[in-house]
């Protein structure tokens, strides 16, 4: 912004400042962890967390198994691969809810940004053709972060440099 915005005379000019905040894009993040997701905007330097969620724990019920009885590491390992693929799937089918206009059916964010842990898109990837096509065309950067929710979020704005 190179404009003088407060000449001689006794207004205050704000032409220049429009030009920058119109120009401005919206940028759609959705940052993702073993047992949830964050969604989330950034338009200029606001930023605003649309919606969070975090699956609950699997009840593990079978016959023969007491309550309060520990679960043996394949059983554990069973019930956290369910709870990620669930978590992955609620995932796919909130995005375009948030970053879907449903009056005109087109995205509402110039770009998205996806971000989580290394191992964890691995899997996302297994389910990256369900994504919403039109979403999946806006996919910009896929970032890496060691943290989930409102960090990871931050994380992913300073990674993504946009």
């Amino acid at each position: 912004m190179n404009a003088l915005l407060y000449p001689v005379h006794s207004m205050f000019n704000t032409e220049a400042m429009k030009e920058l905040l119109q120009s401005d894009h919206m940028i759609g993040f959705i940052v993702m962890e073993v047992d949830g997701a964050l969604f989330g905007t950034r338009c200029g330097s606001s930023r605003e967390v649309l919606y969070k969620f975090t699956e609950e724990e699997i009840k593990y019920r079978r016959k023969g198994h007491k309550r309060g009885e520990p679960l043996s590491p394949h059983q554990y390992a069973w019930l956290q691969l369910r709870k990620r693929d669930r978590a992955i799937g609620r995932t796919i089918d909130l995005a375009p809810q948030f970053f879907i206009d449903p009056a005109t059916g087109q995205p509402n964010v110039s770009g998205l940004i996806l971000a989580g842990a290394a191992g964890f898109k691995i899997f996302l990837s297994l389910f990256f053709g369900d994504l919403d096509s039109r979403l999946r065309s806006k996919i910009l950067n896929v970032v890496d972060v060691p943290d989930g929710g409102e960090r990871g979020f931050n994380q992913a704005i300073e990674l993504s440099a946009c």
